[in-house]
Order: structure tokens, then C-alpha cells, then sequence
């Protein structure tokens, strides 16, 4: 390890320097999963803390902090507990992104490893969150493999949809059902000319959202987007035959809380006629009109 970076150890008495380091793990966690966002955005340190000291009082813990000298500022952590049961664990391990490619990462796992063998546990453990992945390889290189694999039950959600009174809502593009999509776009005042080609290619290309009943698709809507800076929801259509039960305003609902939309800033739509729905999920006029231009191709459907 370089010169510049040292590595403070200690127990609970150093669990407030790894505060706003802990944080931005946390921010790491909430960014990568679509299902348990408010999971992460209800997690404070003051109850990690807690937790941590209450493990401490019945077993051990280490904490170590790594140090870039040079700018005086704290720039990796690793927190690791012995507990009562004799179970030793890398409760969490962070280093800034910037210093991820120097192996100080390495370090923390070497030191809080030897640590922990120290102890005798009966085994040495670690949880890796939902949408973190990519972090396992780091993991085997020291040892350790996935012994299995805790799922939880998403509330609200079955078999990858969402009950509306007698209706499912989804975005399992594998239950999108092609040709009622068909019918009801053939319907439509703006998409009656698109062939079933340019459907089919517009849905592989878009997250795509589909209400169901019984054996049948009754609404459909499409975003089309990065998932990052822009999205643009367009195609919203409910069956004619299915409309005034509140399905419009349903699968707005599940579209406008779906995860992968949440971090987006800009949302558009174009509408002829449903101002007063999209009003309710903060659409509005744009500000200066004039600055949108578009290059609208009349011979193209």
C-alpha cells in the first residue's frame, strides 16, 4: 500500500468516522435496486449504529478506516462483527470510486479477515445487496461462495404483475399479448396506420406496460427511454369496451411508481385530449413551446 494511505483500527468508538462513507454506500444500494428503494431511503446510520454497538456489547467488532494523508480525508471503510453465536462477519466494505483500482479495497479485506480468524469463528460471512452483484468476484477471491440465495417477496407484487380490483398490471414484456395490442393501437387516433412490423419493433425497444384481464390485454403504454436523464410515455390506450373503471388511472399509478423511472428528471407525453389525467401526475405545458422542434416525416407511418 502506498505511503499516503493508512489504515485506522478500532471498535466502536470509531463508528462515527464512517458516516458519510456509509451513506454514500447506502445511496450505492438505493441507485441499484428497482424493488427496495424504500428500503435503503428508510435506513439511517443512527440505526445501523445502533445495531453495530448492540452486536459489540454481545461479541466484538473492528472497524477500519483508510486515510489519504495527502488530502486529509477518509476514503474507504470495512466494519466486521464476532458475534455471540460464533459467527464472524463483513458487515459492510466501501472505498471511494475514485481509489477503486488501487487494491485499497484489498486491504480492508485482508486485515478485517485476519482479524476475524483470529477469533475462531465457526464461520465468516457476508450479504451482498440486491444490485450488487458484480461485487461476488471481489468476494471468491477471498474465499468465499454463495451458499444460497435470499429472495423477498416484493409487497403488491404476484408472479411479476400487480392486482387492480379484477386486473393485472405488468411490465413482464413476456406477458404482453401481440395482437390485442394490435386492435387496440388499430383504434387509436394516432398509431391506426402502424403495421404490425413497426409494433413489434417499437416493443423491443421500450419498457412496456400491459393491463390483463382474464385471458386478455385491455390496455397498453410504452416508455420510451435511457433510464437515466429523459423518458417519453406514449401508445397509452385502454380498451373502449373496459373504460370508466379507473384502468387509465391504474396503470398511470403503477407506471409513475416503477422503479427504474424513479431517478429520471424529464418525463414528456403528447395528448390531444386527457390533459386533466397527466395534470395529476405533474405533466404540464411546457414552459417555452418554441424551443421543441421535431422533424415530422409525413411519409412515414
Amino acid at each position: 500500500m502506498e505511503s499516503n494511505f493508512v489504515i485506522q483500527e478500532g471498535h466502536v468508538e470509531l463508528l462515527g468516522e464512517v458516516k458519510e462513507l456509509w451513506q454514500k454506500l447506502n445511496s450505492h444500494h438505493l441507485n441499484g435496486t428497482d424493488y427496495f428503494k424504500e428500503k435503503f431511503q428508510n435506513n439511517t446510520f443512527e440505526k445501523r449504529m445502533k445495531s453495530l454497538t448492540e452486536k459489540a456489547l454481545e461479541g466484538d467488532i473492528q472497524v477500519l478506516v483508510i486515510k489519504d494523508t495527502d488530502k486529509d480525508c477518509k476514503i474507504g471503510y470495512c466494519v466486521s462483527t464476532f458475534n455471540a453465536d460464533g459467527t464472524g462477519e463483513i458487515d459492510s466494505l466501501y472505498v471511494e470510486q475514485e481509489y477503486r483500482k488501487l487494491h485499497l479495497g484489498d486491504e480492508l479485506m485482508k486485515a478485517a479477515l485476519k482479524w476475524l480468524e483470529s477469533k475462531e469463528p465457526k464461520e465468516i460471512i457476508l450479504s451482498v445487496a440486491g444490485g450488487n452483484e458484480k461485487v461476488l468476484d471481489f468476494y471468491k477471491k477471498y474465499g468465499f461462495q454463495t451458499a444460497a440465495v435470499k429472495m423477498t417477496k416484493v409487497q403488491g407484487q404476484q408472479d411479476g404483475f400487480t392486482a387492480y380490483k379484477d386486473y393485472k398490471i405488468s411490465a413482464e414484456k413476456s406477458m404482453l399479448k401481440l395482437g390485442d395490442i394490435v386492435r387496440l393501437l388499430g383504434a387509436s387516433y394516432w398509431a391506426s396506420q402502424r403495421s404490425k412490423e413497426k409494433i413489434i419493433r417499437s416493443i423491443e425497444n421500450s419498457l412496456c406496460f400491459g393491463v390483463y384481464h382474464e385471458n386478455k390485454q385491455i390496455a397498453f403504454a410504452r416508455m420510451i427511454t435511457d433510464y437515466a436523464t429523459f423518458a417519453y410515455l406514449c401508445d397509452v390506450i385502454v380498451d373502449e369496451d373496459y373504460r370508466g373503471a379507473g384502468i387509465g388511472k391504474a396503470l398511470m399509478d403503477y407506471i409513475m411508481e416503477y422503479p427504474k423511472l424513479q431517478n429520471i428528471r424529464t418525463l414528456c407525453l403528447m395528448t390531444n385530449d386527457a390533459h386533466k389525467l397527466y395534470e395529476k401526475y405533474g405533466f404540464s405545458n411546457m414552459d417555452d413551446p418554441s424551443r421543441f422542434m421535431w422533424n415530422r416525416r409525413k411519409d412515414i407511418f
